[in-house]
């Protein structure tokens, strides 16, 4: 619910593809050891979407051959000379693989610094070596199935044995449960940037001490640089938003909903009846989509101690008991509690001195047939707390008209203007704050034409991330 320009293009697209993962982020990921079940399985590329590596259990390595298709993997694996099929699916630090009618879940060693890759298996409930006979993937000491259960050979060497798909939904959501009172605090899947989410799960964001169940058959994701969890239903029924934050105050969620929410693209959404107190945190919704379809929804959230979160909730407008059961799900289950120390704040100072002083800015030019296009926005950030926005730009044309009466090239019209311009004067102050998936720097802007915003700020490697784009930065010539 910041008010970041061409942050809510990022959250519109989420709606076609919630929770999806790039290509090279995929690779990355299908290089890592997954263990799990008392399997594990190790991959490289080979060529083109070809992979290959190894599935094993307990010294038994079985060759692998896949072909990879977005986040989806299906090939075979080779026991004694036969082959069998399967097939994997990678979500976050999640791998299922299927064969045979059976599914096992496997985690990312790299990303789960409980995993082990000890020989056999260690039991994370005892934290001791499984015994043969006591875990239901093991077989003799010279098995014919080396997956397989019960001591039966099966035809399928993965089959027999495994973790059935899906798992029991997280957390504790009774049914009247009041806000606070349901699920675990801390007990969850620590939420991060880019990593999508499935549930049902439990979501801990240990930076602002809140936590939630995800609904089964819901994802989730936080898009890069976004301080919002970004959600839906499956079938596309419903779109939701998770904002928290710590610290936060009852001032500072009614400045995030005192202003409409843009989308991009023509949608937006408008907050009405908002109430904030009490530990309570309320508001009505209304707009449209970029179809134009016509939205309304809910706001429910709670502050507590220093933190605050807040469930957006939309649909169609004959949608509202679905809403309100999704709504109602969120707040029986959310917890906070205290948040994580914060690392950020000892280095507020340093760049809030950085950032004082600074221009960001951002150019770009276009060659059209017959002219020009050329446009710059500029924020120029003073020591004194002081900023300016503008914006600006040109546009020239160049048009030969033809001699009718010889047929050849007749006069040249040219021309050069300026294009639309835009200023704006305030204030800004920079704080560290935990968000949904980690800790930010904010920027808080204020102006009395367009009043407050919120935005996330940071130095990346090539300029700095600031409202959802990569700016350059040097020095201010307006804040000498």
């Amino acid at each position: 619910m910041h008010r970041l320009p061409l942050l809510f293009v990022i959250i519109a697209a989420c709606l076609v593809s919630c929770g999806g993962m790039d290509a090279e982020e995929v690779s990355r990921r299908l290089t890592h050891r997954y263990e799990g079940d008392g399997l594990s399985i190790q991959l490289q590329p080979a060529t083109g979407a070809q992979w290959t590596g190894t599935l094993s259990r307990e010294g038994l390595n079985l060759p692998v051959t896949a072909t990879l298709e977005g986040t989806s993997l299906s090939g075979t694996f080779t026991h004694n000379g036969s082959s069998f099929e399967f097939s994997a699916r990678l979500s976050g630090d999640t791998m299922k693989i299927t064969t045979g009618g059976q599914t096992m879940t496997l985690k990312d060693t790299a990303v789960n610094p409980l995993a082990t890759t000890s020989t056999p298996p260690v039991n994370p409930l005892t934290g001791q070596p499984d015994q043969p006979a006591s875990n239901p993937l093991a077989g003799g000491s010279a098995p014919t199935n080396p997956l397989g259960g019960g001591g039966q050979a099966a035809t399928n060497p993965l089959a027999g044995g495994g973790t059935a798909a899906g798992a029991p939904p997280a957390g504790n959501s009774a049914a009247g449960q009041p806000f606070g009172g349901g699920g675990s605090g801390g007990s969850g899947t620590t939420i991060q940037a880019d990593v999508p989410y499935q549930g049902p799960k439990r979501l801990d964001s240990p930076s602002t001490g809140v936590s939630f169940d995800m609904p089964s058959g819901w994802e989730g994701n936080v898009p890069g640089g976004v301080p919002l969890l970004v959600m839906a239903p499956s079938d596309g029924s419903l779109f939701a938003l998770v904002w928290a934050q710590a610290p936060a105050t009852a001032t500072d969620v009614q400045a995030l909903l005192g202003e409409p929410m843009d989308l991009g693209g023509g949608a937006a959404l408008q907050f009405s009846n908002i109430q904030v107190g009490g530990g309570r945190i309320e508001a009505q919704v209304n707009g449209r989509g970029r179809d134009g379809r016509q939205l309304s929804g809910m706001i429910r959230g709670g502050m507590q101690g220093s933190s605050a979160v807040a469930f957006l909730v939309v649909g169609a407008p004959n949608l509202r008991n679905q809403v309100d059961q999704a709504l109602g799900s969120f707040m029986q289950s959310v917890r906070i509690t205290a948040p994580k120390a914060s690392e950020l704040s000892g280095q507020l100072a340093q760049y809030r001195q950085m950032l004082g002083g600074t221009r960001l800015e951002l150019s770009s030019s276009e060659t059209l047939d017959g002219g020009f296009t050329q446009s710059y926005r500029r924020w120029d950030f003073c020591s004194n707390g002081q900023y300016q926005f503008t914006s600006g730009g040109s546009v020239g044309v160049s048009v030969d008209i033809p001699d009718y009466s010889t047929g050849g090239n007749g006069s040249n019209v040219s021309g050069f203007g300026e294009g639309d311009s835009d200023s704006a004067r305030g204030t800004w102050t920079l704080n560290a704050a935990g968000t949904v998936a980690g800790e930010a720097f904010l920027v808080t802007l204020n102006d009395q034409v367009h009043g407050t915003s919120v935005d996330m700020i940071a130095p990346v490697q090539n300029g700095v991330f600031f409202r959802g784009e990569i700016w350059g930065a040097a020095g201010s010539p307006v804040c000498q």
